[in-house]
């Protein structure tokens, strides 16, 4: 005790008694208050929400699954192409065709088998004739004798609208 009766943890300011124990305890529980805010804060970030229950703006990795063999086949939403669309003759080079078939809404459709008509002339490779979870076969295709082709896809007896025509020269 001091001489003016107080205790030596106890400090007077203007008629005021303040307790030091007092202060260290209220520091204490608001550095725990807000380490307790941190903690709730990282949590809602972690589960994309914020205190207004919106989407925050934490950008997300969306995993796309291929597609599993279906027997929707939209012939209209199907296509190839062929690359290059031109060749030198002689059985030397290839062209290669791809054909992708698609369902109603776009999807790649594994499993189906394509062959390619309008092929007179033309020497093919079938590299991927059944489809892919892609929905992609996968054609080699060379002439020994230059000329203009127009080559079809057919995926069962179904006949793509589109054709490509493909140019083998001397």
């Amino acid at each position: 005790m001091t001489e003016s009766g107080r205790s030596q943890y106890e400090v007077v300011t203007s008629g005021e008694v303040h307790s030091h124990r007092k202060g260290s305890v209220v520091g204490i529980l608001s550095l725990v208050f807000l380490i307790l805010i941190l903690l709730l804060v990282l949590y809602l970030i972690g589960t994309r929400t914020s205190f207004f229950n919106m989407a925050s703006s934490v950008t997300t990795t969306t995993t796309v699954t291929p597609a599993t063999p279906t027997t929707s086949v939209a012939i209209e939403n199907s296509y190839m192409f062929a690359s290059p669309l031109k060749a030198a003759s002689g059985g030397q080079e290839k062209i290669r065709i791809t054909v992708f078939v698609l369902d109603g809404k776009g999807a790649g459709v594994s499993g189906k088998s394509v062959s390619l008509g309008n092929i007179q002339g033309l020497s093919v490779f079938p590299v991927q004739p059944l489809t892919d979870t892609l929905g992609r076969a996968i054609f080699d295709v060379s002439s020994l004798n230059p000329g203009n082709f127009e080559v079809s896809a057919l995926v069962g007896s179904l006949v793509l609208p589109q054709k490509v025509t493909i140019t083998f020269g001397g």
